[in-house]
């Protein structure tokens, strides 16, 4: 039988992206892939959430948070399902005979921190994303008061290119290259 403190370690330390990822589902730019848990999906239709918060799918109303997923998935009990979890992410279980040694919970505090910490720069990257679009929309309703190729114009044209290019980094920070 599981610790409660094994299958909260197995709950913090993998997100329900890369729970997705491992089972080779492609989850698009909004969060979402075709629900393998009712018939053909043709259009994506169940939303990945960020971090912990799991995934829920708008057609056949299936939601929960990863250990669901794998339980739904591949047909398995609660237990068997986080330990599945555990094996597949390299998480350490007690089973209840001995205690997590010190240096894999050392290991799995410092990957839960640093899926913190990657969450909290790409939710910084977006709201920067966002204020570099405003910026450029600004910048360009600005740029229409003036003829082409005037002084202020062109002062324009290179601030709308500057902040184009750092949009452009931080869209790939987020999403990856560019297709």
């Amino acid at each position: 039988m599981l610790k409660q403190e094994d299958i909260d370690n197995v709950r913090s330390s993998v997100t329900m992206k890369q729970v997705a990822g491992a089972y080779g589902y492609r989850i698009n730019r909004a969060g979402f892939v075709s629900c393998p848990f009712h018939g053909q999906d043709k259009n994506p239709s169940m939303k990945i959430y960020d971090g912990n918060r799991g995934y829920y799918c708008f057609t056949c109303h299936a939601g929960g948070d990863a250990i669901d997923f794998v339980r739904n998935h591949d047909g398995l009990e609660f237990e068997p399902a986080v330990r599945k979890l555990a094996e597949m992410f390299g998480i350490p279980i007690s089973d209840g005979v001995s205690e997590i040694s010190e240096a894999d919970r050392k290991r799995i505090d410092e990957q839960r921190a640093k899926r913190e910490m990657a969450e909290k720069e790409r939710k910084a990257a977006k709201e920067s994303l966002n204020q570099l679009s405003a910026d450029i929309h600004s910048l360009e309703s600005f740029q229409s008061n003036f003829s082409p190729l005037m002084d202020a114009w062109c002062a324009c044209q290179r601030l709308i290119d500057r902040k184009q290019m750092l949009w452009e980094s931080a869209f790939e920070k987020i999403y990856g290259e560019r297709r």
